[in-house]
């Protein structure tokens, strides 16, 4: 009797140790080379992050997706995609944090960023342009490549980028869709009519 005790509680010992670490998996940020890899990845790292913290996570994942060996067409599909989801996760507050992503962003990249994040952003496109500007201010040379892609980010992105821009759009609770009605149980058959 005692062993049949010993191995249940052993065996349930087990189970709540197997559930808490499947729960902590669960819950574990996803790291900068994920987020590279995966963009979307981004949304729920940054979320209900402050401006600071959201830019780091943003700035790690950039600084992954350069350092890899990916072709560089790879390299830019994938970044894209990590300041436009990031910007769209942030929503109207995301001027705080593309001012920090923007400081930490190389030279040569910096284009393709500020003209994402301004197509990203849509009517907000003014403030994260001012708060991008006001990240470069110190370089006349960034400042200028700065300007001239919040100006016109056709001459940056390609019309089939701008439109994958512009499809990536993350639902609010507002905007889900609602459920489909339930369909009826009792299905009756269908009434004759005359002439038939």
């Amino acid at each position: 009797m005692k062993t049949i005790l010993a191995v249940g509680m052993l065996a349930m010992c087990g189970l709540v140790m197997a559930g808490n670490s499947a729960r902590a998996e669960e819950t574990a940020a996803p790291s900068a080379q994920e987020i590279a890899a995966q963009p979307k990845l981004v949304v729920a790292a940054i979320q209900k992050l402050n401006a600071e913290d959201s830019a780091a996570i943003v700035t790690q994942a950039l600084t992954a997706v350069l350092a890899s060996d990916w072709p560089e067409a790879k390299k830019r599909e994938q970044i894209i995609a990590l300041i436009t989801y990031a910007v769209a996760a942030k929503g109207h507050k995301a001027g705080p944090m593309m001012r920090i992503v923007a400081s930490g962003v190389p030279a040569a990249w910096l284009p393709l960023v500020a003209a994402t994040a301004v197509v990203a952003a849509g009517d907000n496109s003014p403030a994260i342009a001012a708060a991008m500007l006001e990240a470069v201010a110190g370089d006349a040379a960034l400042v200028e490549a700065c300007r001239a892609a919040c100006a016109n980010p056709s001459s940056v992105l390609s019309p089939t980028e701008i439109g994958i821009i512009r499809g990536i759009i993350l639902p609010s609770p507002s905007a889900a869709p609602a459920k489909a009605p339930p369909l009826p149980t009792i299905i009756r058959g269908a009434e004759r009519y005359s002439g038939q």
